[in-house]
């Protein structure tokens, strides 16, 4: 067992958020938010979903949906899934998926080039908006891409340019629960 590990505990679905050898800090997948620390000898793995099975073009389903979800892109947390004219971006630490926090959803995640979806899961893992100067650990090329953004764009200064991060948005989001993967 290890973090990210879909368990049960007391007839109840939670991910494992920290772990040592005899207790594990969980968090319940039903909308609760509640964490709790609890002996690891009682958990029940689930789905070890931090493994390498879910790869970019799995086809993954969920819970209660007849239809499978291709994963167009994914990182060590982040999911980013499509079906049909759909997305979802599942968030494996937290348990949860939806769409993101923007009204009109900041790429086209079914149809967009491979760097955005770099520059999407990269923008998913930053804490709150955040200096360009100031990105850590930046693909040479999506920092290539920002600048000549910047410069074609806007009268700001690179210095000076905020990049914006994504959530998943926190009123449409449901529990992830994956029940299949091919």
């Amino acid at each position: 067992m290890q973090v990210g590990d879909i368990v049960e505990f007391d007839g109840e679905r939670a991910i494992v958020q920290q772990m040592n050898d005899t207790f594990a800090e969980i968090k319940y997948t039903n909308y609760s938010n509640l964490n709790q620390v609890v002996p690891t000898k009682e958990l029940k793995l689930l789905d070890s979903l931090s493994t390498c099975t879910i790869k970019v073009g799995s086809r993954i389903r969920f819970k209660g949906e007849k239809h499978f979800w291709k994963v167009r892109a994914r990182d060590n947390r982040f999911l980013i899934c499509v079906w049909r004219h759909f997305y979802t971006i599942c968030d494996l630490q937290e348990g949860i998926r939806g769409k993101d926090n923007y009204i009109d959803a900041v790429y086209d995640y079914i149809d967009c080039l491979e760097i955005e979806l770099r520059e999407a899961l990269y923008r998913l893992n930053l804490e709150e908006p955040t200096l360009l100067k100031d990105c850590k650990n930046l693909d040479d090329d999506i920092g290539d891409k920002w600048l000549k953004e910047i410069n074609c764009f806007s009268q700001v200064s690179e210095t000076q340019q905020w990049i914006d991060d994504i959530k998943i948005s926190h009123r449409n989001y449901v529990p992830l629960i994956i029940e299949e993967i091919k």
